[in-house]
């Protein structure tokens, strides 16, 4: 029996296939979801699969793909209605979400190789290797408002600092970068310090719980490495709000 949509919630939509495709290392998909199903072509985000998601959503039906997401958790991109309905939403990043390579140099249990390489080299065969999504956003990102990075360990990824610069500061409202906190390198943070966004920037640092937890389940890391590096980029920070 199909999943009906609960009226009952706060959120009881997903906007997530009428909004934006995601990017991941090996392909592309509808959101953010770790479900969600992988295309190799950014294609897939008019043709059938994705307008077969989106009527059943405007019918008030959960797709089978997004029932995980929808029952066991909360939508990707919960909204009180659904915006531009339509079955056909022409392709565009204003909402970005951004995990084009699977460098990393964790290898996290929970993981996989198309998110980690060393994952790959660890836990896996080491026939997956390092993959890098280089779909070209140049002509996208001057209308980008909201974006989210991760990887991989995005940090990792010299072309994310190509990404930040073609943003454009009047426009974006969210931005959030998600690393494991092994580095931080001084070249993306001063990047990111020098766009001058006019919104909220949040950086997250990845720690599964106390020392001991975390450099089990997340194999490779340090947590006073961690600490030392979310230091450094807090120094940074507010060095660089005392010059201003």
């Amino acid at each position: 029996m199909a999943c009906k949509i609960d009226h009952s919630r706060l959120d009881p939509y997903c906007a997530a296939p009428f909004l934006s495709p995601a990017i991941t290392p090996d392909g592309f998909k509808m959101c953010s979801s770790p479900s969600s199903k992988s295309f190799p072509d950014i294609e897939f985000w008019n043709e059938e699969y994705m307008q077969n998601i989106r009527e059943q959503w405007m019918n008030d039906i959960v797709p089978t793909d997004c029932e995980d997401c929808y029952l066991n958790a909360r939508p990707v991109q919960g909204a009180k209605f659904i915006p531009n309905e339509s079955k056909i939403i022409p392709l565009n990043f204003q909402h970005l979400y951004l995990a084009r390579s699977n460098r990393c140099d964790l290898a996290c249990e929970m993981c996989s190789a198309t998110i980690s390489h060393t994952w790959d080299k660890v836990w896996g065969d080491g026939k997956v290797g390092i993959i890098d999504n280089d779909f070209d956003l140049t002509p996208y990102l001057w209308e980008t408002e909201n974006i989210a990075i991760s990887g991989g360990n995005p940090v990792l990824d010299s072309k994310i600092n190509d990404i930040i610069d073609g943003l454009d500061n009047n426009i974006v409202k969210r931005f959030l970068i998600t690393s494991n906190g092994s580095v931080f390198p001084d070249r993306m943070l001063n990047k990111i310090i020098d766009k001058k966004l006019k919104c909220e920037v949040l950086l997250i640092f990845s720690i599964d719980g106390p020392k001991a937890f975390n450099e089990k389940a997340r194999l490779g890391a340090k947590q006073e490495r961690i600490y030392k590096t979310i230091n450094s980029v807090c120094l940074l920070y507010t060095s660089d709000a005392a010059d201003e």
